[in-house]
């Protein structure tokens, strides 16, 4: 029998609106300090199926990060941000230069991409065995948070050019990635496909140090894809979408 800290996640995690494009399903509560969290999110395999995915192709420039704000939104009031979470999106201005899908008349738009989640974890003494079971409720407990940044986010570049594949949320009227990927910075007439999931071997892992100061391990369940866009031309690009 051992003596082991017990972590879980003791702030609502269910609230996530379409408008993040990511999905919390779940986190074991594994010891020593760590967890492990699991995403649902929609991944396409090359160009044809990031079309299919979005509602809007679109080709344009990052201008500037706009703002930021809270994703987690009041459960009765969309309107209001949560006031026990905080999921931060950060809105870049876009400029659209040339649509190649979807009816799409703005030359100017906000695109937001998740960056940082807040977790409330609840630390305890408890006791567990071998097993997982708990042979000792816990005498004390304490709550730790932890800033845990988006394993999916790749900050784009101010003045860069990207074909992006998005959709658009109907409450605030920004637009967000429809898939994983949904950027392709163009250079040189060349797409260079843009995705943290580009031959990826296991979990993504980090040491993250919560606010009293404990130094959490925190996993991130990942797939691997292939990258079959990058080396492509710009039109040999658009045609595998159309």
């Amino acid at each position: 029998m051992k003596t082991t800290k017990i972590l879980k996640i003791s702030s609502v995690l269910a609230i996530v609106l379409m408008i993040s494009a990511l999905f919390f399903t779940g986190c074991t509560t594994p010891n020593n300090n760590s967890i492990q969290i699991h995403y649902d999110y929609p991944v396409s395999l090359g160009a044809e199926e990031m079309a299919e995915m979005a509602d809007f192709v679109v080709i344009g420039k990052y201008e500037k990060l706009e703002k930021t704000w809270n994703m987690r939104r009041d459960i009765n009031d969309v309107t209001k941000e949560s006031e026990t979470d905080y999921v931060e999106g950060r809105l870049y201005r876009f400029t659209v230069s040339e649509v190649v899908k979807g009816d799409f008349t703005e030359s100017s738009i906000l695109v937001n991409h998740r960056y940082i989640e807040r977790i409330n974890l609840e630390k305890s003494d408890a006791v567990i065995d071998e097993t997982g079971i708990i042979v000792k409720p816990a005498t004390k407990t304490e709550i730790i948070t932890l800033n845990i940044q988006d394993s999916l986010y790749i900050e784009p570049e101010i003045g860069g050019t990207y074909m992006l594949f998005l959709s658009k949320d109907s409450n605030f009227g920004n637009y967000y990635g429809a898939t994983e990927p949904f950027m392709v910075k163009i250079e040189n007439d060349k797409a260079i496909l843009q995705s943290n999931l580009i031959d990826k071997k296991g979990d993504f892992s980090s040491s993250v140090k919560a606010r009293n100061g404990d130094l959490i391990e925190v996993k991130i369940g990942a797939v691997s894809i292939k990258d079959t866009v990058t080396g492509m031309t710009l039109e040999e690009l658009k045609a595998a979408i159309k």
